[in-house]
């Protein structure tokens, strides 16, 4: 499967290595050229026990590679998911970067015939989703989620030195999306693992998320199942 990763610090770097060892084709996005070079070099833009190895093993492969350029990975994938940190405003996530990327996404779908799911790996607030970046993806875009193109909210909960253990032997795959397609890549990309699967809406997604940024450093939640799992 064809993978593109936007935001290479620690969560990106983390899930793009481990997709890349996973045998999917894996490109990496940052517009820091610094982060894109030393994935180049095989070598980890992060410090996270184990990375280096696996980032050169996958480099060596040629299932790993970098690009600052977004409109190529959105053409030579099938499925982004966005790994941007979010910073902090306030007490609350900052989107300013997000939402940025998803208008540069959507202006890439323009030029994209094919149905292409976009899976947000960000910590936001329930709501932001359906409020925030649907509008923004469908209005630079000028398609339609759900029809044109996927979305959905995928938490996962990565412990600092403990990072790639986790991202591998998750507690529990939640997924949370708008369409049975993009459901269908998110099996396709997660085939290897060995978790329970339990589908959310979007908001239940979403607060997963926030749980998981508001957890103590090193601890990494872990997720009860709703009463009613239902798709969005």
């Amino acid at each position: 499967m064809q993978i593109s990763v936007f935001g290479l610090d620690h969560v990106g770097s983390v899930a793009a290595a481990c997709l890349a060892s996973q045998g999917h084709e894996v490109i990496a996005v940052d517009s820091d050229a610094d982060k894109v070079a030393m994935i180049r070099r095989a070598a980890a833009p992060v410090n996270e026990p184990g990375l280096g190895q696996r980032i050169q093993d996958t480099v060596a492969a040629q299932r790993l590679r970098a690009t600052t350029d977004l409109i190529e990975a959105i053409g030579a994938s099938s499925l982004t998911s966005i790994c941007a940190g979010t910073g902090d405003r306030h007490g609350h996530p900052d989107l300013s970067l997000t939402l940025y990327l998803c208008e540069e996404i959507g202006s890439a779908l323009r030029r994209k015939a094919k149905f292409h799911a976009i899976i947000l790996r960000s910590p936001v607030r329930p709501g932001t989703v359906r409020d925030f970046i649907l509008p923004a993806l469908e209005r630079a875009s000028g398609k339609r989620a759900g029809a044109d193109f996927g979305l959905g909210v995928y938490p996962q909960f990565l412990r600092r030195g403990h990072a790639l253990e986790d991202y591998l032997n998750p507690p529990a795959m939640i997924l949370g999306v708008t369409d049975d397609e993009t459901l269908a890549r998110l099996r396709e990309m997660d085939i290897a693992l060995e978790a329970p699967e339990i589908i959310v809406d979007l908001d239940e997604a979403e607060a997963m998320l926030q749980a998981n940024l508001r957890s103590a450093p090193g601890r990494a939640p872990r997720p009860a199942r709703p009463a009613t799992p239902a798709m969005a």
